[in-house]
């Protein structure tokens, strides 16, 4: 059924204001809640143009060339100078050796980049699909922000895998950039690979040529010229370059828009991508619009308390814009927001008459009331035309929700896997909840207790770093993994921990309830740094006090903290060595050579993550440690699931296994 409009459905009209409405919030959906009625990520048709013919002022001076003869496309073989994976996983090592640097423009890291996705792609699609669009998240932990390398990977998959590149649109806007990212990507294929350093030399390079010549006839015949008269000829000058410009600008713009027209014509997996990217913006477009009219009603039952809008009207290209003559997207969306068999006054007339006229009506009717809603700057300034508050409105937390509801109904509300241990430890003070917090801690570990398969979590100890540097999340991840560690371990290291300083303690863990025990691991003594032989030292003496049996001595030594193991000296090979050399003589001496307790230093602050990942790769095989970088949700779940044993694999995984990356798809 045809669009009504915020302008009332005209075939003008500038968006008229609403005859009723109240001020409302307004809260940013994602692009797949509002395509959700859409089949975005699957291929269905698309919604196709079929033709595009540019903004009306520009008219190609020759009918487009006929479309080249099809090419069959070469097989790509690896270069020689590519050795197998060191980690045996060539997705890891796009994982660890991609990472944003100054030259990633750079045709070197263009090649360089490209052979690593043709390697990672023969080991796993999917996971290659995703770490491609973890160069580009902005938006949770571990993303990279790397537009650069993302958009040459996308050049890369639309080359290989053009359906996939084109499924996913939807997803890559939603969950790791947004609009302008799709833009993008059809700017750079359309254009070159390198438009934007070459659009930057040009500028550069005709600003200096302009200064060069700027001065020298000026100054010559300034005595002899009366002022007046070099006035004019200034202002003469001024206008002919002026003119010259504006000659050079329309002409770039027409060659533009006649590369996007052919292209279009004539490449189908470069017209399917381009319907996919329009259909986000219309289908978007659409139920923003729908929405928004909802809110003008009079008689509309208001059972939410917000307007739901996407941020496509922001991130559509101005119509008429650069980038709009460059990619021609504001008249493929255009005319399926207003398509021709949906409103009668469009059938008939001639293509170039239609495709103007609903340019020009999707900016009055569309663009411009959206963007009047979404505009922050005029709400602040008490400007906003149609009255709402564009700001976000924050969520009902659902851990704090679940422990009123075990408050309320005891523990046969409890469930044992509904909170991460840190998630629980967050509400152990809680003045409301703090109760029902111990609860769970109680029945979560307990019920790890009675996993008959574990073997590895129950003969742990932990280095807990609770020092100034330890703030928010990883302070909260650092105390509930020690006490879990310590709860679940066997005698003697059961209720135990070491202390984070240049002389650590084994002490044992005080309180009888979540609150007491957590604000007795905050306040323990702490320090900047810590002596590994001596927490060695600390772990042999206990083991021959207590004459325990080599089989129950500790596996595993977890180091909790934010410093970086590069501060700590790992990355010197030679250094670590010595070390652990004389540690494992210690061990041995007293009968317990075969059974040293290995190290893993765990590194829960995000700050230089894949610095640090990829120093990781490069000291894994050190022995007796292993380091990590980097904590969420999914890779606590992995150290749970796997008894303790985590390592690189499990970091690349648990940073690709948000729910954004779930909708990701492999179609070719």
């Amino acid at each position: 059924m045809p669009l009504t409009t915020a302008a009332g459905g005209g075939g003008g009209g500038g968006g008229g204001g609403p005859t009723h409405m109240d001020n409302e919030d307004v809260r940013i959906i994602s692009v797949l809640n509002a395509c959700r009625n859409h089949g975005l990520t699957r291929m269905a048709p698309t919604t196709s143009t079929s033709i595009l013919v540019g903004p009306p002022r520009f008219k190609p001076h020759s009918p487009p060339p006929p479309p080249p003869p099809p090419q069959s496309q070469v097989p790509f073989l690896p270069r020689p100078f590519f050795t197998p994976s060191p980690y045996g996983n060539y997705c890891l090592d796009l994982f660890i050796h991609v990472e944003p640097e100054e030259d990633s423009g750079t045709l070197a890291s263009h090649e360089r980049l490209n052979q690593m996705l043709h390697l990672a792609w023969f080991k796993n699609p999917l996971t290659t699909v995703k770490l491609i669009c973890n160069l580009l998240d902005r938006r949770g932990y571990g993303g990279k922000d790397d537009r650069d390398s993302f958009y040459t990977a996308a050049f890369w998959l639309h080359r290989h895998h053009p359906k996939t590149l084109a499924c996913n649109v939807a997803s890559i806007a939603s969950s790791f950039g947004s609009f302008d990212d799709l833009t993008e990507i059809l700017y750079r294929l359309l254009h070159g690979q390198d438009v934007r350093r070459r659009n930057q030399s040009e500028s550069i390079d005709g600003f200096r040529v302009r200064r060069k010549g700027s001065n020298s006839k000026v100054l010559s015949c300034r005595r002899l010229t009366p002022r007046e008269v070099r006035v004019m000829k200034a202002l003469e000058r001024s206008k002919l370059q002026e003119e010259k410009a504006r000659a050079v600008r329309r002409d770039k713009a027409m060659a533009m828009a006649n590369t996007a027209i052919e292209r279009y014509q004539n490449d189908p997996d470069y017209r399917f991508l381009h319907d996919r990217i329009s259909d986000v913006f219309a289908e978007c477009f659409k139920s923003d619009i729908q929405n928004l009219n909802k809110e003008k009603d009079a008689n509309y039952d208001r059972d939410q308390d917000c307007l739901e809008l996407s941020l496509a009207a922001d991130y559509c290209p101005k119509i008429g814009s650069s980038m709009d003559c460059a990619t021609l997207l504001c008249e493929s969306i255009a005319k399926k927001v207003f398509p021709r068999e949906l409103y009668p006054e469009y059938q008939g007339i001639e293509e170039e008459h239609y495709a103007y006229r609903v340019r020009d009506r999707m900016r009055k009717e569309v663009l411009v009331p959206l963007r009047k809603a979404l505009d922050v700057a005029d709400y602040h300034a008490g400007s906003n035309k149609w009255g709402y508050n564009p700001d976000f409105k924050r969520e009902p937390c659902a851990i704090k929700k679940y422990l009123e509801d075990v408050k309320a109904g005891g523990e046969s509300k409890i469930r044992v896997d509904a909170l991460f241990p840190h998630e629980i430890m967050r509400y152990a003070n809680h003045p409301d909840v703090g109760e029902s917090a111990d609860l769970q801690w109680k029945a979560m570990v307990e019920d790890m207790r009675m996993n008959k398969g574990m073997n590895v979590l129950n003969k742990c100890i932990v280095v807990c770093d609770v020092s100034p540097a330890m703030t928010g999340r990883p302070k909260d991840v650092s105390t509930a993994l020690t006490l879990m560690m310590s709860e679940l371990s066997e005698e003697p290291w059961k209720g135990k921990v070491i202390t984070f300083s240049e002389s650590p303690q084994l002490i044992s863990i005080q309180g009888g309830d979540l609150k007491s025990k957590r604000e007795f691991l905050r306040n323990m003594g702490w320090g900047y740094h810590t002596t590994f032989s001596k927490v060695f030292d600390l772990i042999l003496e206990a083991a021959v006090n207590e004459k325990l049996k080599p089989e129950h001595m500790v596996k595993k030594v977890f180091v909790l903290t934010s410093y970086s193991f590069l501060e700590r000296g790992f990355d010197d090979n030679s250094c670590w060595e010595s070390e652990y050399e004389a540690i494992r003589s210690k061990f041995k001496k007293e009968g317990y050579g075969d059974v040293v307790p290995q190290l893993v230093f765990w590194n829960l602050n995000l700050e230089g993550l894949y610095k640090e990942v990829r120093s990781e790769g490069e000291c894994q095989k050190q022995e007796g440690v292993s380091m990590l970088s980097f904590v969420n949700d999914n890779l606590i779940k992995s150290l749970l699931e796997n008894d303790g044993n985590i390592g690189l694999e499990h970091v690349m995984e648990a940073v690709i296994s948000g729910q954004g990356y779930q909708s990701l798809v492999v179609v070719d």
